[in-house]
């Protein structure tokens, strides 16, 4: 048994140890190591909040149709509850989403111009969204020009010259030209589009007005840099201000028309500009798209003539050509074959042909009379000749007789039941138009 005073000294320990349990080892596993452990056990889910809000607005750029840029005013673009659908799925969306939908203005018409109006007054940081305006109306002006003092950053503009029909001439010309100051103070300006109907003319009186006033709001446009005529561009008072200030723009650099039938005043000052560099001519069917190919020679023709504007449109429209100066050989048959060699010229084949080959005496080898020079302007010179005059398959060719009358002439080979002479496939009493194979053609 212990003493009393082992019981004194013991009960102080007792205490302490009853107060200070010794710490026992941790077996539990850290926070970190059970977050790892999770993250290899489960994957981890990728919900709509995951996804970069860059993605997300080009995502949505695709969902908002944007109304096309219609000729009349009488053509309405996509309804309103379709393109305004997306906003509609949570607050992110409608973040997102609302600088696209306010990036390109239509005004199809006075009621929907007004209520836009209203939309932009009472919220005017929806007015620095707009980056393209389209004026689908004639009936708008008196409004529109609110809308281009809440929008100063657009930098597009697509305008039809659409006739309103009978009107106040005066208040018409008022709202233009209230119109017009509003364009002027737009400096952020890039591309213009012009489009017009095709029962509207530009000498109307609300067409008239409003190219006047482009005229005067280009002048301060010192960023354009790409202009579209959607429609044959003719010569008129109102087009010719127009295009004598696009004449001065500093920064225009291509224009796109429709190819006119002739060669206007125009598109020569056009080519003015020291800052132009391409000319596009287009379709009437799609305005963005190049023609290839045209066959419209007599503008092409006068064109020519004009070094700087040749220059420009060959640039812009490198595929057009007023003639073709190629011509097609079918493959040579074998030496055994009956049937003749023939080869196919173009309209323009003849200024390949060399001017020393002797036709004449050619024609006088396989029989035929030789042809009279003729002086008609339907003349059309002959293609190149075979390599020698004995050649199994002579070459076909043009001649001219005397009166100005132009045949088709096809050599055959010597095997054949036509003893080797020329046989006249086709011939055509006329001098403009040859036959050659049956086939008609048009010089």
């Amino acid at each position: 048994m212990g003493s009393w005073d082992d019981g004194l000294a013991a009960a102080p320990t007792d205490e302490f140890s009853r107060r200070h349990p010794p710490s026992l080892p941790d077996s539990s596993p850290p926070s970190a190591m059970l977050r790892s452990s999770r993250s290899r056990s489960a994957p981890r889910q990728n919900t709509l909040s995951t996804i970069p809000e860059e993605l997300l607005e080009r995502i949505l750029a695709l969902c908002i149709d944007t109304p096309e840029p219609a000729s009349s005013s009488y053509v309405s673009g996509p309804s309103g509850a379709h393109r305004t659908a997306p906003l509609l799925v949570c607050k992110r969306f409608l973040r997102i989403a609302t600088p696209l939908i306010y990036h390109t203005l239509t005004l199809r018409s006075p009621r929907q111009t007004h209520r836009l109006c209203h939309t932009l007054t009472a919220n005017p940081l929806l007015g620095s969204f707009a980056r393209k305006l389209v004026v689908q109306s004639a009936d708008v002006h008196d409004v529109s020009y609110h809308i281009l003092a809440l929008c100063r950053g657009i930098e597009e503009l697509d305008i039809s010259l659409v006739d309103g029909g009978v009107g106040n001439a005066e208040a018409d010309e008022a709202h233009i030209r209230r119109f017009s100051k509003a364009l002027a103070r737009l400096d952020r300006i890039r591309s213009l589009t012009l489009r017009k109907p095709a029962s509207t003319y530009l000498t109307h009186d609300r067409p008239r007005l409003l190219l006047e006033a482009l005229a005067d709001a280009v002048k301060f446009w010192r960023n354009l840099e790409v202009l579209t005529f959607a429609f044959r561009l003719s010569s008129t008072p109102s087009t010719d201000l127009l295009v004598s200030s696009l004449s001065r723009a500093p920064r225009l650099h291509t224009v796109r028309a429709v190819m006119p039938t002739v060669l206007n005043a125009c598109f020569i000052t056009l080519s003015t500009n020291p800052a132009l560099r391409n000319i596009e001519l287009i379709t009437d069917e799609t305005p963005s798209g190049v023609i290839f190919g045209t066959g419209n020679g007599l503008f092409l023709k006068e064109a020519r003539k004009h070094e700087r504007l040749w220059t420009c449109i060959r640039r812009g429209t490198p595929t057009v050509r007023a003639r073709a100066n190629t011509y097609s050989t079918s493959p040579s048959p074998p030496a055994s074959s009956s049937s003749g060699q023939q080869i196919k010229p173009t309209q323009s084949m003849g200024s390949l042909a060399p001017s020393s080959y002797n036709y004449s005496h050619n024609r006088s080898a396989y029989g035929h009379p030789p042809a009279a020079p003729s002086s008609g302007k339907g003349r059309c010179p002959p293609p190149p000749p075979p390599e020698s005059a004995s050649a199994q398959y002579a070459a076909a060719y043009y001649y001219t007789s005397s009166g100005g009358h132009q045949g088709y002439y096809q050599a055959y080979p010597a095997s054949s039941s036509s003893s080797g002479y020329a046989r006249e496939a086709g011939y055509r009493a006329s001098s403009s138009t040859v036959s050659a194979g049956g086939r008609r053609g048009t010089r």
